[in-house]
């Protein structure tokens, strides 16, 4: 058998909490992630439950506010309005995600060391790190806005020029997204850097670089897997949601219905915003493994200085 997964009667690796203290494969972590969030529903649900609200209400907010289209826009102008929008919700999220993402990971760890972490023991653990996940997640959330930056200052002008400009402007959207796509994946564990190695922020981007490199399309992988599980539970309970919905308006219970189909959304983003947190932070273990061996596992199980 491999050294990852021995055979019968050949020595297994520790396994103190919901996972093996070795390389994981793309099932394990998220199975372990989903068993992280069945054991502690409170400590990863309840956090999720609130990054949501103020999320999901902050769009709801942007929509009310934004002046109402005319009968016929211009696509390019609806395209640079949804960018802006977009950019406010992306700076609100930078702004109220580290705390939660602190208290997920921290949650995680204890819970990889078989401890039933509470929030308030995952937020003990973790609360010295706050600091570091800001710095972070605003360096990760400036280099997200550089494709959105790109498509306003050059993309959208060469769009409206028509003929070839148009063409070449188009171009260069789709090339900074996959950029942004491939940056994505590469910088995927650095708060998990942050929290569960205790790096400083700029440490933990090169971190993750170096704990990605070389393995790009396995991590692509796992996080590809995650995207298509949110997806199809998504599009479940959105069909099921939006059924719900449509009944209930034509029966005169518009209101109802719209408290229904928000609840519908919740039931899919809440526990897949908790389960996202644990694949990363299994992800970041399972490369940190491959990487150092029995170095990591003495750092992971070991006192946290």
């Amino acid at each position: 058998m491999t050294e990852d997964h021995p055979g019968p009667g050949e020595p297994g690796p520790p396994q103190p909490g919901i996972v093996p203290l070795r390389p994981l494969d793309a099932g394990e972590i998220v199975g372990g992630a989903w068993r992280h969030v069945r054991r502690g529903p409170v400590l990863t649900l309840v956090p999720a439950l609130v990054l949501m609200v103020v999320v999901l209400g902050a769009e709801g907010l942007l929509t009310l506010v934004e002046p109402t289209p005319p009968p016929a826009p211009d696509l390019v102008e609806a395209f640079a309005g949804s960018l802006g929008s977009g950019l406010l919700v992306a700076l609100l999220g930078a702004l109220v995600t580290p705390p939660f993402a602190v208290l997920l990971l921290a949650g995680l760890h204890l819970a990889v060391l078989g401890q039933r972490p509470t929030l308030r023991s995952a937020w003990a653990a973790g609360r010295d790190r706050l600091g570091a996940a800001y710095g972070a997640q605003l360096i990760l959330t400036a280099i997200g806005l550089v494709p959105t930056a790109l498509v306003w200052a050059v993309s959208l002008p060469l769009w409206r020029a028509g003929g070839v400009a148009a063409t070449v402007g188009a171009l260069i959207a789709v090339a900074a997204y996959l950029a942004v796509l491939w940056v994505t994946v590469l910088l995927a564990p650095t708060l998990p850097a942050v929290v569960r190695e205790r790096r400083a922020a700029v440490d933990a981007l090169w971190r993750s670089v170096e704990l990605v490199r070389g393995a790009w399309w396995r991590c692509f992988g796992v996080l590809a897997l995650l995207f298509l599980i949110m997806l199809l539970a998504g599009l479940v309970v959105g069909v099921v949601g939006g059924l719900a919905l449509v009944g209930l308006v034509f029966a005169g219970y518009e209101t109802a219905g719209i408290a229904v189909f928000v609840v519908a959304i919740l039931l899919v983003v809440v526990p897949g915003t908790a389960l996202s947190y644990g694949v990363y932070g299994l992800l970041h273990q399972d490369r940190w493994l491959r990487r150092d061996g029995g170095e990591a596992v003495a750092r992971i199980t070991g006192p946290r200085s």
